[in-house]
């Protein structure tokens, strides 16, 4: 059923945007630093072509060796400092590059490219065009004589990729396994069109089967083929020689927590039925217990996705203990009322299974993570229309150390924008937690542990958290309290960043240029730090600091606590869930995935605790993003909390403006408050890409004047120094539009303590607040050059007798409702 309002909740109003405009934006001048001339142009010319013709024996020698057409898709490595030379060899030389970075050095850019050359004739072109440049020709041939001179000047150097650097992180921890016959994830480059993609995947599967092993084609992105290889070490030798390979690695593991509470509970009404305006979810997990007593019925399909335990229920626990809290929400609430209402509906994919060993969940060796992820999604997606998805999954290995994307992440990315789904991903644990030395105080361990978890980068975001279009949850402490009789120093204190959750930021485009990650956090358990009969202290679990959930029955007792992201993620997930059927019911449409993320967004906040506990800014959106999430503020607006919400979709490079007359009540009662806008978008992503976003989306707050200067300041300008926006119209909401161009959900917020100073517009008319939504193309994609997006702005007041709501659906363009 519905979940239904409380006294004084009111459905939140859907709005438009002023009549289109679509003012041209300024679209940013091309600039540089010119490269630095060489001492001899000849002498430099002679290296890079030594250079290039030594890579292209050692790869030609490689590919005869495994039996590899050695005339086709030849992967080179360059380097180039200050000029971006992508579209000279993307254009110019019929090249793909399939990989590129770019770093600061001093005061120059410094770019790394990885190049898949078509064939022998395009590689003999480049080369005859570094004998033009040694010879300074002054013909145009495949360069101008001047791009020609800036180009090899710019280039550094030219070399194959090393068999080093192919390596995944496991295998370069662990070694070669043990084993006569073992599993491989190998990563193949994506030469850009379908033809040479299934040459590539010929040729691979010729020289596995060549060598007594077997490659079986998993799933594809925009920028990798993805495979999974039966070999032996010689032909991993092999496969690690080759340049048509990215990377190959051991498959991933995982690890979990397990803990119990010695509580019994009150299972809920089994005759409540769920229905369809009950909220849906997909958990992507161990598989889930259908048949337990607190999940009675709302486990509503299941499937195994190639486990290899041939069952879809959960023989570790991880998955029921997630289920728990997508039905629930709240556990610990529960316990304390002994009420137990479920709200959202359960799907379970089984994608883990147990390991007894270890009691702990890991993949099948025989599968790609990737391949079976997509398939669950696209499973549930299609055949019971489900729209939120939790993966509490984190591969601690693959920790996000800047460049490129994970393969994983840009699938998550790329399911999100195609299916239009809300995709919860938790942050990741760190596992091998050093205890900071030298504190002497309860408090002087917690910050040490907090400064540690902030500094230390193998702290880190780990793979998939870094999906720039997913929600990325970390954790905070629910509890710093232990039994009487337990001799233990909690890791952090209640409301803090629990000691094992990862930290931002995400996906980096630049050392500048940074996704918010995590957007958001929950409570997902602490741990504790005991010292037993003089030994060395050492992390320990604890019963009372874990987070509350359900578990599969043992010794009679069905409750437990758990620690980890993975328990703080279905938090967000069951918030997710429900306002998916919230907005279903008050807009008379399906919302999408954009406006699900974007009223969440309006319900985060930080704890006046956490802004205590964590002092700068930018340390703040990498311990925990946005805030905690409030879930009655997501689902509903009450009089003195109004929130606004509109679904759009802008042109590239153009933008959109929104006018709101501010309430007088805002203005004129006493109190605090503040108004919130939440932006989310879903653009194209390209892991080839340095950039990984196709568009970027900025939004801006102002207030003093018309929708002419809005058009004036942000619009279209001829001359190269449009104005800039005087200071006294910025609202200067927070965090800074800068810090936040990155990132697909953008929560900013501004706050008065007392009366707000809000200028009227150019006219004299009442306070008016220009929202103004600013697309920028990043690169080109072939793709519809609009982008869809969806705003939300709310509007709160702490003085009960603030008449927002009211007042607020006057002073906006309401949509008009059409129900289908």
């Amino acid at each position: 059923m519905a979940i239904e309002k409380g006294a004084g909740e009111l459905n939140h109003i859907e709005f438009q945007r002023e009549p289109d405009h679509q003012p041209e934006r300024r679209r940013r001048s091309p600039f540089g630093q010119a490269p630095p001339r060489p001492t001899s142009r000849a002498a430099h010319a002679l290296a890079v072509s030594a250079e290039t013709s030594n890579a292209r024996g050692a790869i030609t020698a490689s590919r005869q060796i495994a039996g590899v057409d050695p005339s086709m898709l030849l992967v080179l490595e360059f380097d180039s400092v200050t000029l971006d030379l992508r579209n000279q060899l993307e254009e110019r030389f019929d090249a793909v590059v399939v990989d590129e970075q770019r770093t600061k050095s001093g005061d120059h850019n410094e770019f790394r490219y990885v190049v898949q050359f078509r064939n022998q004739d395009t590689l003999d072109r480049f080369q005859e065009e570094v004998i033009h440049y040694q010879n300074d020709n002054q013909d145009t041939v495949l360069l101008p004589h001047g791009g020609r001179q800036n180009f090899f000047d710019a280039l550094q150097h030219t070399r194959a990729v090393s068999s080093d650097e192919r390596r995944g992180k496991r295998l370069v921890s662990e070694g070669v396994p043990n084993a006569e016959q073992f599993y491989l994830d190998v990563d193949l480059w994506y030469p850009g069109n379908y033809e040479a993609a299934q040459f590539v995947r010929r040729q691979i599967r010729a020289v596995c089967e060549n060598h007594r092993g077997q490659w079986r084609d998993a799933v594809q992105t925009r920028s990798l083929i993805l495979g999974k290889v039966r070999a032996d070490p010689t032909l991993l030798e092999m496969l690690l020689s080759l340049d048509l390979v990215a990377r190959v690695d051991l498959p991933p593991q995982l690890t979990d927590a397990y803990l119990g509470l010695r509580r019994d509970a009150t299972p809920p009404d089994p005759g409540r039925m769920p229905d369809d305006e009950d909220g849906l979810a997909t958990v992507i997990d161990s598989g889930v217990l259908a048949g337990h007593p607190m999940l009675s019925n709302w486990v509503i399909d299941e499937r195994d996705f190639d486990s290899g335990e041939g069952t879809p229920a959960d023989l570790n626990g991880h998955g029921t203990s997630v289920a728990g809290l997508i039905v629930f929400g709240d556990v610990a609430s529960c316990i304390e009322a002994d009420r137990w209402i479920p709200r959202v509906r359960i799907c379970n994919a089984k994608v883990l299974q147990h390991d007894p060993d270890f009691n702990h969940v890991t993949f099948p060796e025989e599968n790609r993570v990737e391949e079976v992820i997509e398939n669950a999604i696209r499973h549930f997606q299609k055949e019971r229309g489900c729209r939120v998805f939790n993966l509490s999954i984190g591969i601690a290995r693959d920790v996000y150390e800047g460049g490129r994307q994970f393969p994983l992440a840009e699938k998550i990315d790329e399911l999100s924008r195609e299916l239009d789904v809300v995709i919860v991903v938790s942050a990741g644990n760190r596992g091998d937690l050093p205890i900071p030395e030298g504190t002497t105080t309860r408090e002087e361990l917690q910050q040490a542990i907090r400064d540690q978890m902030l500094q230390d980068r193998l702290h880190r975001l780990c793979n998939p958290a870094t999906a720039s279009l997913a929600l990325t949850v970390g954790s905070i402490a629910r509890s710093d309290a232990v039994a009487a009789n337990v001799t233990m120093v909690p890791g952090a204190p209640a409301g803090a960043p629990s000691p094992f959750s990862r930290v931002g930021p995400g996906y980096a485009a630049t050392e500048t240029a940074m996704a918010v990650k995590p957007e958001v956090v929950a409570f997902g358990g602490n741990m504790g730090v005991q010292t037993i009969a003089g030994d060395d202290p050492r992390w320990v679990d604890n019963l009372w600091l874990g987070e509350p959930t359900i578990r599969p029955e043992k010794d009679g007792r069905i409750l437990t606590g758990q620690r980890g992201t993975s328990f703080a993620a279905p938090h967000v997930t069951h918030a997710a869930a429900c306002v998916e059927r919230n907005l279903h019911q008050s807009l008379g449409r399906t919302p999408s995935a954009n406006a699900i993320r974007a009223v969440l967004g309006t319900a985060l906040c930080p704890t006046d605790f956490l802004l205590e506990w964590i002092a700068s800014d930018d340390q703040r959106l990498s311990a925990y993003g946005y805030g905690v999430l409030g879930l009655n503020r997501a689902l509903w607006s009450i009089e003195q909390d109004a929130c606004l919400l509109s679904e759009d979709r802008v042109e590239e490079d153009r933008l959109h403006i929104y006018r709101i007359g501010v309430p007088n009540d805002f203005i004129d009662k006493v109190g605090r408050r503040s108004v919130t806008v939440a932006l989310a978008y879903d653009p194209p992503v390209r892991a080839s890409r340095r950039d990984y976003l196709a568009r970027t989306i900025n939004v801006d707050l102002v207030h003093g004047l018309t929708e002419s200067d809005v058009e004036k300041y942000r619009g279209h300008q001829p001359g190269d120094k449009p104005p800039s926006l005087p200071a006294k119209n910025d609202l200067k909401a927070l965090p800074a539009r800068t810090k936040l161009e990155r990132s697909t959900l953008q929560v900013r917020r501004k706050s008065w303590k007392t009366r707000p100073k809000l200028k009227a517009n150019g006219d004299g008319g009442s306070p008016i607040i220009h929202v103004i939504v600013s697309c920028q193309r990043r690169f080109p994609t072939g793709e519809d050059p609009h982008q869809t997006y969806a705003l939300a702005i709310r509007f709160w007041h702490e003085n009960d007798a603030a008449q927002i709501h009211t007042q607020i659906r006057t002073r906006v363009r309401t949509a008009t409702r059409v129900r289908i």
